[in-house]
């Protein structure tokens, strides 16, 4: 059914982005103006890690809350996985649910 859908045919516009030194403050303005759930964390083009909606709430849970002053770098989700626009969306999504992933810059 899906087999000839790829990435492209759902994801049109650019990833919002933030650099490593960033505050996360930044990424949670970014993420509140797109109404987005996670922001790329990327090195020059090339993407180094993700920050999500999970990972603020973790902080909170730590009681970590000083977003002004906090870095994403030591925060951010480095382990990750990533599609280019012409990769078919079932392998993508078999790719996610193995790795259990959920997102995939």
């Amino acid at each position: 059914m899906t087999d000839h859908l790829i990435l492209h045919d759902l994801v049109r516009r650019a990833p919002i982005t933030v650099k490593p030194g960033d505050a996360i403050e930044v990424a949670l303005g970014l993420m509140e103006a797109h109404r987005i759930s996670a922001v790329i964390v990327t090195a020059g083009r090339r993407p180094v890690g993700i920050f999500t909606e999970r990972d603020v709430l973790r902080l909170c849970a730590e009681g970590r809350t000083d977003f002004a002053k906090m870095s994403i770098r030591p925060c951010m989700t480095c382990d990750i996985t990533t599609g280019r626009p012409d990769d078919k969306v079932s392998e993508v999504l078999a790719i996610m649910t193995a790795k259990r992933f959920r997102h995939m810059p």
